[in-house]
């Protein structure tokens, strides 16, 4: 595909053996069948000199302001940088300036947002080539795989059974312009997973803030948290994994299902360096097998006074219930939670009650949730003035 740049107006033509199929500006792409391949490229070298005698010039492909990018890179939720760095590719005669536009305009105008949304995917469709190229096949499978918000896409979504190999598919995507400022990403399944881990320890572009990694086993995940400093939510479930030194000092919100939780990832939660936490949640699972995490590491996450921001956190599945309500109210966080889950615990009407003593020591707490344990109408009326708002379903008392 040719494509070329007259001030703000764009012009491209593609040959495909007997065919032509013609472009100009936004409008809808016009198809001209000739008899022979030759004649096609016959007419096709006279439409070019038409247009570079009227002054067009070849436009640039993928054209590069680094200034401009990093801005985005810095903070990739706010529209401005885009509408700035949209503005200068359509100076380029690049189609992604008039799709950043739209899609821009769409987000902040809800009046005439399905306008704007049927104008971008107009455009969309008339370039799609130039916006997806190697990835159109995953986005021809539908759903969320790619999500695209402000002329770029800004949320993968990749399965290893749907996009195999998961290591390529994400290569794929991550070396692609148009997920140059690739904001969240979700990966699942295992096979040729910790492949995958490895290239986006490399390959994982600035303006990352969402990971999210599930259905996964023994897997190293420690060269990732180098790659990703700006990360600021995270959510991890499988089996063994092998988290790593974990020291992500942005990270707002972290969720961990680990069925064999180990020591050593115990520790590291015990331990990482979080002063912007505000969401923990951790769940141990309901596997057979356990991991060797100890409870102790459990109580030293507990016994921190380093964590300033976090306001809610979840406990489930934890095995140590009688030690969580004992301990736990004695914690520097008891002070400052908003939100406490303790679903799935196995926990009886004693601990309810032991736990309602202590209801002094949460002072800012406002939710709580004690669904799927084995409490009766004892247990629940206990803590029933324990938080305004009290979660007990399914209790298997």
């Amino acid at each position: 595909m040719a494509r070329y740049v007259l001030g703000g107006d764009t012009w491209q033509i593609t040959q495909v053996d007997k065919q032509l199929q013609i472009t100009s500006g936004t409008a809808k792409s016009t198809l001209r069948t000739f008899q022979t391949p030759e004649q096609a490229a016959a007419q096709l070298d006279r439409l070019v000199a038409e247009k570079v005698a009227a002054g067009y010039v070849v436009a640039a492909s993928d054209p590069r302001r680094p200034e401009l990018e990093a801005a985005i890179a810095a903070d990739p939720d706010a529209a401005p940088s885009y509408s700035v760095y949209g503005d200068w590719l359509e100076g380029q005669g690049d189609p992604r300036g008039p799709l950043i536009a739209l899609q821009v305009a769409a987000a902040s105008r809800p009046a005439g947002a399905k306008k704007l949304e049927a104008a971008a995917a107009k455009h969309f469709e008339v370039h799609a080539d130039y916006f997806l190229g190697a990835l159109a096949q995953l986005a021809e499978r539908g759903g969320d795989v790619l999500t695209w918000r402000f002329g770029f896409i800004h949320k993968a979504h990749l399965h290893a059974e749907r996009h195999h190999p998961l290591d390529e598919s994400l290569a794929h995507v991550l070396a692609h312009p148009s997920a140059r400022f690739l904001v969240e990403l979700a990966l699942g399944g295992n096979d040729r997973a910790q492949a995958a881990i490895d290239v986006l320890a490399r390959d994982a572009p600035a303006s990352l803030r969402a990971l999210r990694l599930w259905s996964m086993w023994q897997l190293d995940l420690g060269a990732l948290w180098a790659a990703m400093p700006e990360l600021r939510r995270l959510s991890l479930a499988g089996q063994a994994l092998a988290l790593g030194a974990l020291e992500l000092p942005r990270l707002e919100r972290l969720e961990l299902v680990d069925s064999e939780l180990s020591n050593a990832n115990a520790r590291t939660l015990a331990r990482a360096p979080w002063p912007a936490l505000q969401q923990l949640k951790l769940d141990f699972g309901t596997g057979c097998l356990t991991g060797d995490a100890s409870i102790d590491d459990v109580f030293v996450l507990l016994g921190r006074a380093d964590l300033p921001a976090l306001s809610r956190l979840a406990l489930l599945h934890t095995r140590y219930i009688r030690e969580v309500v004992r301990e736990l109210p004695a914690s520097p966080l008891a002070p400052q939670l908003e939100a406490l889950d303790l679903s799935s615990n196995q926990m009886t009407d004693d601990h309810a009650i032991e736990l309602a003593r202590h209801r002094a020591r949460f002072p800012r707490l406002q939710q709580l949730d004690i669904s799927a344990n084995r409490l009766t109408s004892i247990g629940i009326d206990a803590l029933a003035g324990f938080a305004p708002k009290l979660r007990a379903l399914r209790q298997d008392g």
